[in-house]
């Protein structure tokens, strides 16, 4: 009879102690995903430079149109590049 009261009260324990556990577990997710809301997964447009191939976000780029055709800069050096050597082209 002691042998049986003592199984239940260990499997007792380890029901509260996993129970617990689980629920610290799940308060400091969502308390991870409160206090960091800057790197929550945003997926943004990307573009290409059209002079050195980075890519970057549509926001940060310069974007041209140029004869219908949309061109992408990740720097005003490179669109002026991009226009000489457009201008040898010609």
């Amino acid at each position: 009879m002691r042998t049986i009261i003592f199984l239940l009260l260990v499997i007792l324990a380890f029901l509260v102690i996993r129970f617990t556990l689980n629920r610290v577990i799940a308060i400091r997710k969502k308390n991870q995903e409160l206090d960091s809301p800057g790197l929550v997964n945003v997926q943004k447009n990307l573009v290409t430079c059209v002079v050195c191939g980075l890519n970057l976000p549509e926001e940060e780029a310069i974007i041209e149109t140029l004869n219908g055709d949309e061109f992408a800069f990740c720097c005003a050096k490179h669109q002026q590049d991009f226009h000489k050597s457009a201008i040898k082209v010609q």
